[in-house]
């Protein structure tokens, strides 16, 4: 069992980090894409920074983990003082001492809760929108246990959700399970002993295919 956990502890960590990974390219993809010509030459010069900050960040690969919630959350620092994206702009721009103070005082902070202070003050500096902030800024999942995988769901009803991969998930059992029935009867044909064995042995790897298959496709929800 403790080998089972951490194997999905292994998985949850390989899969979020994935998910952020997109994330950020998306992100990464829309920022380059946008029409700045509203912006100052400093603006600019600053946006240009940014972005490119953020695609070293993608590409290291490093994010915070999420120790304590058991649903994603953001992170601003984590334990091990992996800084999430936006601290990461900010701490790579000089502002080092910034990104201290909020992750002493407010270290699960959303960005759209700010309507003021330093990190506004700073991302009105930055070359980028507030809202573009916000967008840039993942949740972090926990991997301490069975539950690794747990979201918010984003825009999604977790309840629906659930629902919706609990039922693929079973479709998905049943379909495996009659795979298995027909192969099992096709090794042995003349054994019917082996046969039940050969069904219950490819039944138990059906369970734990389809629960590791939903809870990745669970992760990955926005």
């Amino acid at each position: 069992m403790a080998s089972l956990k951490s194997m999905i502890s292994r998985l949850g960590v390989f899969v979020d980090r994935k998910r952020i990974q997109l994330h950020l390219k998306k992100t990464e993809q829309d920022l380059r894409s946008k029409d700045v010509q509203d912006l100052s030459e400093e603006e600019v010069e600053n946006r240009k920074e940014n972005i490119e900050r953020l695609r070293e960040y993608r590409e290291a690969g490093e994010f915070p983990v999420n120790p304590k919630f058991a649903t994603r959350e953001p992170y601003f620092v984590d334990d091990s003082g992996t800084p999430c994206a936006m601290a990461y702009l900010i701490q790579e721009s000089g502002y080092s001492s910034l990104v201290e103070e909020v992750a002493e005082h407010n270290n699960h902070v959303y960005l759209e809760e700010l309507s003021g202070g330093p990190v506004v003050d700073w991302i009105e500096s930055s070359g980028l929108s507030k809202e573009e902030a916000e967008r840039i800024q993942p949740n972090y999942g926990s991997y301490s246990h069975v539950a690794a995988l747990a979201t918010n769901c984003g825009s999604f009803s977790c309840s629906l959700a659930l629902a919706t991969l609990s039922l693929v998930g079973g479709l998905a059992f049943l379909g495996l399970e009659w795979l298995s029935y027909r192969y099992a009867r096709s090794f042995y044909p003349d054994k019917p002993l082996k046969s039940s064995g050969s069904f219950i042995g490819f039944s138990i790897i059906n369970v734990m295919i389809t629960t590791l298959g939903v809870m990745v496709f669970y992760a990955f929800l926005p």
